[in-house]
């Protein structure tokens, strides 16, 4: 949750909001992350969990390219899934879907 709170942080102008909700919904903990940045072009949603891939628009924002896939590897680990939505110039929605007890 560090990296993707950090994402939506870094990729927001400052001083923006970054909303994160923590719900239940059947056996699932769900955390949702949103952010109103700068958004990933919808044909590279396909890649951004590649280790060390970076949108287009996040050039000139230091990053490595690693922490969407280690969040990924880690969420998948605890039985999960984790999913992405955005729009470029709207901002970046991440869910992460956990299971419950």
């Amino acid at each position: 949750m560090q990296n993707i709170i950090g994402n939506a942080i870094r990729y927001s102008l400052a001083g923006t909001p970054v909303h994160v909700t923590v719900s239940r919904h059947d056996q699932w903990a769900v955390i949702s992350v949103r952010d109103s940045g700068v958004g990933i072009p919808h044909d590279e949603l396909p890649h951004i969990f590649t280790p060390f891939y970076r949108a287009s628009t996040a050039r000139g924002i230091p990053g490595t390219g690693i922490g969407l896939s280690g969040s990924r590897m880690i969420v998948e680990q605890h039985g999960g899934h984790i999913t992405v939505v955005s729009t470029v110039g709207q901002g970046t929605t991440v869910v992460v879907r956990l299971p419950g007890p």
